[in-house]
């Protein structure tokens, strides 16, 4: 119990006898988590040996260094060593929404001269967040659904409640862009900055290294943001939010009317090219309220946590409801 999962390990070595010992504990600080939780700064790599995370009863992580071999959740198995962050079916979802935070930073036509901030930051600031979120939920083991919405599928859900019905409808109003005009904020200042050092570009290196208080607010205001979408989802029902992170409403009951599926896609490699089927007899009410939901609106994107701190990315992938297990934790 004295060496907490957040912050400690415990070295353990075999002995002469190849009995496994404790040697010591090794205070290992916050900052590793970065990679799994989000956030600006990355501690030390770990070593090349074998680490276990213990998650709890039953919930084993196996790594060697930060690569991750298998994991033992629900009494499953499974070593598919992939990260949905890096799929290429997840950034183009995202892929138009990145040039226009870019557009909206800096102007189509402006004078100024700034340095180019890379896309690959906004990608990633934006994974961060949505890590980030993912994560407090865990960690508070009360599950939640995220629903990730196209703007024009938005004006659909405002006009009727067939598919989707909001115990809390965010009103259009400038105070639900509030992601967008943070993360237009960091853009500029990381330009700024970039500038005044007589860089050549920005990009996600720059933002971790270059040291400045203006920057630093403005990365505890962002990761806030993300505590405050976990809090929403903590609510009965699922948080429906645009691709730009704008808030739609919370508390949402999902409720599209999808009869003719039976059956989802259970993908097990990182693009969803092998796959099982799978029965939505197997799952909860929530899972199949999000796939039918996918049925109909395929343009969205639903992450489902689970009460046992099971993430499950669903998307209508090449025509089919698919699902992924987030298994990078």
């Amino acid at each position: 119990m004295a060496a907490l999962f957040f912050r400690s390990m415990i070295g353990v070595a075999p002995n002469p006898e190849n009995d496994l010992q404790i040697w010591g504990m090794v205070v290992s600080g916050t900052r590793w988590l970065s990679s799994l939780a989000g956030g600006r700064y990355h501690g030390a790599p770990e070593p090349d040996s074998l680490v276990i995370h213990s998650l709890g009863p039953g919930r084993l992580t196996i790594h060697f260094g930060r690569y991750r071999l298998a994991t033992l959740m629900g009494g499953i198995v499974e070593s598919k060593s992939f990260d949905l962050f890096e799929s290429k079916w997840l950034q183009r979802v995202f892929a138009q929404v990145r040039k226009a935070f870019l557009t909206e930073a800096f102007g189509k036509g402006t004078s100024e001269k700034f340095v180019p901030v890379d896309i690959d930051y906004v990608r990633r600031m934006s994974y961060n967040i949505i890590l980030r979120t993912l994560s407090v939920v865990r960690n508070g083991r009360h599950g939640g659904t995220l629903v990730i919405v196209d703007q024009e599928d938005e004006a659909l859900l405002r006009q009727s409640d067939d598919s989707a019905r909001f115990k809390y409808l965010i009103a259009d109003c400038p105070a639900r862009g509030r992601y967008e005009r943070m993360l237009r904020q960091a853009i500029v200042r990381l330009s700024e900055l970039a500038t005044a050092q007589g860089l050549p570009r920005a990009g996600w290196l720059e933002y971790q290294t270059l040291m400045d208080t203006e920057l630093s607010d403005l990365d505890e205001a962002l990761f806030d943001f993300a505590h405050f979408l976990a809090d929403l989802m903590a609510v009965d029902g699922a948080l429906v939010v645009t691709q730009t992170l704008e808030l739609v409403g919370f508390g949402a009951e999902l409720r599209y009317d999808a009869r003719e599926l039976k059956s989802v896609r259970h993908a097990l490699d990182l693009e969803g090219e092998i796959w099982v089927n799978e029965s939505l007899d197997n799952v909860g009410t929530r899972h199949r309220a999000v796939y039918r939901f996918c049925q109909g609106y395929p343009r969205c994107l639903a992450i489902v946590v689970s009460q046992d701190g099971s993430v499950r990315f669903v998307k209508n992938h090449n025509g089919a409801v698919t699902y992924w297990n987030q298994l990078s934790w």
